[in-house]
């Protein structure tokens, strides 16, 4: 049996902040986390436990953040804020150009380091699932200190990698709990619409399409070829609020370009995909 192999390229629109966010604080979100260092496996779980008052505004306290207690955390638009010993420090940027770095404390001990945003791009598979367009943080320290951070919109950290003086500790997230906050009516434009793209790329069988609809309306995905012509519906009805996911295995087509087309009221977008036999 030939193998089909497909590459999916995004060629519309770049990706926004928009619709859910990459870090949601909120009371009771959860994210548990299998982490490894050398042969030893553990799990532990970060919740939003509190909602605190720091310098007259309100933050949220997670109990576990980066394996410590009681770090408050604060959502500005587009950025999440930490307040420590009196002071307010920016924490991420969503808004920053790939490649900018500004001064940031590692919260639970104040020690200050540099954090850069690497990357908004980025396809990370972890048993909690296949995440696409993935902010990836790097926040580090003097003597080979650091911490890699991925953030999956409507999620938050999905995995870590936490190099400190006793070795390298990968984390990954296993399962999560998350609600966000819903605005009362849609906003008109592009805001909370985006086709995500695929995970495995490249793939020899099936690969999973994501994508967010964020008011839960009617959508459309579908696969063309060159001339125009459906050759696969991957979906074609009403979501819910959110990221969700359909599954692409091409049985009969020949070798190509062809597009994947996610529709809806006032959006459109388009990904290139090109079949290898």
């Amino acid at each position: 049996m030939r193998k089909k192999i497909i590459t999916i390229l995004f060629i519309s629109i770049n990706a926004v902040f928009a619709g859910n966010p990459y870090f949601p604080l909120e009371l009771g979100n959860r994210w548990t986390y299998q982490s490894r260092f050398l042969i030893s496996v553990n799990t532990y779980t970060e919740t939003v436990i509190e909602e605190k008052t720091y310098g007259q505004e309100s933050y949220f306290v997670l109990d576990n953040f980066r394996l410590q207690t009681s770090v408050p955390l604060r959502a500005e638009g587009q950025k999440v804020v930490t307040f420590v010993d009196g002071v307010k420090y920016l924490m991420y940027d969503f808004t920053a150009d790939v490649g900018t770095g500004w001064n940031a404390p590692d919260p639970p001990k104040l020690m200050m380091g540099r954090m850069s945003l690497v990357s908004k791009s980025d396809s990370i598979l972890v048993p909690a699932g296949a995440f696409f367009n993935c902010f990836h943080f790097h926040h580090s320290f003097s003597g080979n200190v650091y911490y890699d951070e991925w953030f999956a919109p409507g999620v938050g950290i999905v995995k870590k990698n936490s190099r400190l003086l006793s070795g390298l500790i990968e984390s990954v997230l296993v399962d999560h709990q998350v609600a966000t906050a819903v605005q009362d009516e849609p906003t008109e434009g592009l805001s909370g619409y985006r086709l995500y793209g695929n995970y495995p790329n490249p793939f020899n069988s099936s690969t999973t399409v994501a994508f967010e609809a964020p008011w839960g309306e009617n959508v459309s995905i579908q696969v063309l070829d060159c001339t125009g012509r459906i050759v696969a519906n991957l979906l074609d009805g009403t979501c819910k609020e959110g990221v969700h996911q359909v599954v692409w295995n091409p049985p009969d087509q020949n070798s190509g370009v062809y597009l994947i087309r996610m529709y809806c009221r006032r959006f459109t977008q388009t990904w290139k995909a090109v079949l290898q036999k």
